[in-house]
Formats: C-alpha cells, structure tokens, sequence
C-alpha cells in the first residue's frame, strides 16, 4: 500500500443545514459540510525515513473532498467525521445527500 501526502488542498467551501427539530433545551439539530478539492501525492523514500511523519493510503490523485459535521444549536457535536475524497463531484454530492439525509432520520428518531 502507497503512502501519499496532501499536496495540495484548496476550493474550501462551507455550508450550514438546519434541521428544523429542537432538542429539549431548544437547540436546533444541523449539519456543518466543508468541501475543498485536495491532491494527493506520493511520499518519496526520504520523507518515509523520517522519525514522524503523517500520510495518507488515499491513491495519489486529484480528488473532490467533503467532511460532514453534525451540529446543534449551530455548534459542532458528536464525535468528529474524517474527510471522505471522491473522484468527481456527483459522486461527492451524492454522498453529502445521502449523509444528510441519514442525519434528518436520526434526528427524526431522537425527537420523537
């Protein structure tokens, strides 16, 4: 398996999603979505040498990336989501409508 190294990371883009449920203390369940376009590369024999170093198995390549947040009351909760990188963008919309609507079921299930 190749270690790889962002290279590159850039197109940041951030959106909020409201809910419309409330938990008992009034807070409103949400979604945060940061999407960017990230590059990976491979990591050369020296930099693996290295006494610490941080990487990657993603393939080496130009990806469309997005990590999805849940929040409430517009604040980041739960635990933190890794970063998810696809190939094209309708693969990468794809995925956030299909989280997004994972999260309005749970929501639905924790309120009623």
């Amino acid at each position: 398996m190749a270690k790889t190294q962002i290279e590159t990371r850039d197109t940041f883009e951030l959106a909020h999603f409201r809910f419309g449920q409330f938990d008992a203390k009034g807070r409103e369940f949400g979604a945060q979505v940061q999407t960017c376009e990230t590059t990976f590369r491979d990591m050369t024999p020296e930099e693996m040498q290295r006494s610490s170093y941080s990487y990657s198995t993603t393939p080496a390549g130009h990806y469309f990336t997005v990590t999805v947040q849940a929040q409430r009351g517009g604040i980041n909760w739960g635990a933190s989501q890794p970063a998810q990188h696809f190939k094209t963008l309708e693969e990468r919309q794809q995925y956030i409508d299909r989280r997004l609507a994972d999260m309005r079921k749970r929501t639905m299930r924790a309120v009623s």
